[in-house]
């Protein structure tokens, strides 16, 4: 459930941030000299029956979802800035700020440590969601029950065949992705050296990870048999890309600068799917490819 929830957080996230950038648009390209803050009421009597009403009401037509790809496209295709969530307004809207990034700058600066050569692919930023913005994105589609069950999720998730006296992704602060043959990777979990002042369980989670480093085969916190993630603020590669490696064998625990680092062999079985495909419209990437101009109203 936890990743399902993560899933359809990301995707709203992305309608929201499109749709968003359409109503910025619109209001940037008005002719009657309307603002973005402009009274919704007004808005809808000058809008009745347009896709600007479609947007306000929620509505999805066709010319919403024209629209929608449209942003997305052109949100993708800015692969030098990121939307990041910082919180929740008064009325229960998601506050975005724009970041300026570049993927393979920033993934040159990441210092990785030399027990592998390989080549570094991405770095997961495992921070935790709040769950308030989980219940912002997921409540329409779940029960009062499972809403009252929605805890702080990391993007990070991890599957098991057997229950750990700890899970390393609530202890993970990153998750390097390092290349080794194209299918086989190196997947490896960054966990703080220094125990949370406040958390108990931080402490002991560390005391049995230096128990892991004497004794692997006896530790239950390294059984994993798979890891997945979708990306956002990833460094290296694109938002909105689904990734799922199955686990062959634990490889080792380092330590490097202030970090554990916690090696696992896997293979590849989900290699980047784009979770908006389902929202494609094929006639729009075909206008995009013949370069055609749109019109605008």
């Amino acid at each position: 459930m936890a990743f399902n929830n993560l899933k359809k957080w990301l995707t709203k996230k992305a309608a929201t941030v499109a749709l968003s950038m359409a109503n910025v648009e619109k209001n940037i390209l008005s002719q009657n000299g309307q603002t973005p803050d402009t009274d919704v009421n007004q808005e809808r009597r000058h809008t009745q029956g347009q896709l600007m009403d479609s947007l306000i009401r929620g509505e999805i037509t066709e010319e919403v979802k024209n629209l929608r790809w449209r942003m997305y496209s052109a949100f993708n295709s800015s692969k030098g800035f990121r939307l990041k969530v910082t919180g929740i307004d008064n009325e229960g809207n998601p506050i975005f700020i724009v970041q300026s990034v570049n993927n393979k700058q920033s993934l040159d600066n990441i210092k990785v440590d030399n027990y592998d050569n390989y080549k570094l692919q991405m770095v997961v930023d495992n921070s935790p969601i709040a769950p308030q913005l989980l219940n912002e994105f997921v409540s329409d589609s779940m029960t009062a029950e499972e809403l009252s069950t929605i805890r702080e999720e990391n993007p990070i998730n991890i599957t098991r065949s057997t229950i750990p006296k700890f899970d390393i992704e609530k202890y993970t602060k990153k998750l390097l992705v390092r290349d080794i043959d194209g299918d086989r990777k190196l997947l490896e979990f960054y966990v703080s050296r220094y125990p949370e002042e406040h958390k108990r369980s931080s402490y002991l989670f560390i005391s049995e990870l230096k128990k892991s480093i004497e004794n692997p085969r006896q530790s239950s916190i390294l059984d994993i048999t798979s890891v997945k993630f979708i990306t956002d603020r990833t460094l290296g590669v694109d938002d909105f890309l689904e990734y799922e490696f199955k686990i062959e064998s634990f490889d080792k625990i380092i330590t490097f600068n202030e970090y554990y680092v916690i090696k696992f062999i896997a293979s590849t079985i989900i290699n980047g799917n784009f979770i908006l495909e389902d929202k494609r419209v094929e006639e729009l990437d075909q206008k995009y490819a013949n370069k055609e101009k749109r019109k605008r109203n």
